[in-house]
């Protein structure tokens, strides 16, 4: 099975993404793919870089008592976005991922209850702290397997399908991660992630037009490291 793995990673042939065209979709404009050829990142700590060069792309800091949510800022140092886990079991999670703009009109607020659940406020202390719903990612995992789900926030249960990431049968964690939307299901093939070699360190290749963060956070939940942004973990990985 693993061999089988290696061999869909290597011969995945990525397809260009649409999110160059689509200004709604993205966490965040600089984590978005160029147009043309192969981004190739990886992840270096709590940080993700380029491979070629090493630049950096994100910062992920995870806190909270059980490091219920991580802190995405960017090469400059700015927040971009806030990932939580909402639910947590064996086999299944849901995460969210927050941003402080609206993802509609008349989108509350996630409460001062649910800010606390995730570590972000204390408790019987009033934060004062907006955050908005922008994505939702849910997965199913099995041993060495699962599927996940990747979302836009368009209403109060309204959701843009986006990505859906699988994870193959291997000793190394593999996976492979379709753009999707609700006129074509099956999707189009925009991004692979891999351990190469005798390395620990996730590698991630997207095609131009992919959200670069929502794809590694898929891989994340698909490896059971739900809401952290430093390392892949779970069954085979770091």
């Amino acid at each position: 099975m693993g061999n089988a793995a290696g061999k869909a990673i290597d011969e995945a042939v990525l397809v260009e993404g649409t999110l160059n065209k689509d200004e709604g979709r993205f966490i965040s404009k600089p984590f978005v793919s160029n147009e043309g050829g192969i981004t190739k990142i990886k992840n270096k700590g709590k940080t993700w870089v380029t491979t070629d060069g090493e630049s950096l792309l994100w910062t992920s800091k995870s806190s909270g008592v059980f490091k219920c949510h991580s802190v995405i800022t960017d090469a400059g140092g700015s927040q971009v976005a806030i990932i939580v886990t909402e639910k947590k079991a064996m086999t299944s999670s849901t995460n969210w991922i927050l941003k402080t703009e609206p993802s509609f009109d008349g989108q509350d607020p996630v409460s001062e209850e649910d800010l606390q659940k995730a570590g972000i406020a204390k408790k019987d202390e009033p934060s004062g702290i907006l955050l908005y719903k922008f994505s939702k990612i849910e997965v199913n995992r099995k041993l060495t397997t699962g599927v996940c789900t990747y979302g836009i926030v368009k209403g109060q249960e309204d959701f843009l399908p986006l990505y859906v990431g699988e994870r193959l049968s291997s000793m190394g964690f593999k996976a492979l991660f379709k753009e999707v939307s609700s006129t074509n299901e099956d999707g189009i093939l925009v991004a692979k992630a891999y351990m190469p070699g005798m390395s620990m360190s996730p590698h991630v290749e997207v095609a131009a037009g992919v959200d670069m963060l929502a794809i590694v956070s898929i891989g994340y939940a698909l490896a059971g490291d739900d809401s952290s942004a430093g390392a892949l973990a779970g069954a085979g990985v770091v």
